[in-house]
């Protein structure tokens, strides 16, 4: 559960610092994790997308930096859990 609460917060500080409503869409959250945390977050992408206004959800056990990015209008968040 500390893992999905790490996303959400992530993603709600990220659409803060961006000046976004907190239901704002994101058309595609990428999460990079560990694989026993990528396995617990695929369990809970339903809920990971209600709560992040995510249409899509991509997972990578690649190391990667957190960010907000904005291309042809739509938001795509870039979330890397410890």
């Amino acid at each position: 559960m500390q893992t999905i609460l790490e996303v959400i917060t992530a993603i709600r500080k990220l659409k803060s610092e961006h000046q976004l409503s907190l239901k704002t869409e994101i058309a595609e959250l990428v999460i990079h994790a560990d694989e026993p945390k990528l396995v617990l977050l695929r369990e809970q992408e339903q809920l990971i997308k209600g709560i992040a206004q995510a249409h899509a959800i991509e997972y990578s056990d690649q190391v990667g930096k957190t960010g907000l990015e904005q291309a042809d209008g739509s938001w795509t968040a870039i979330i890397s859990v410890d």
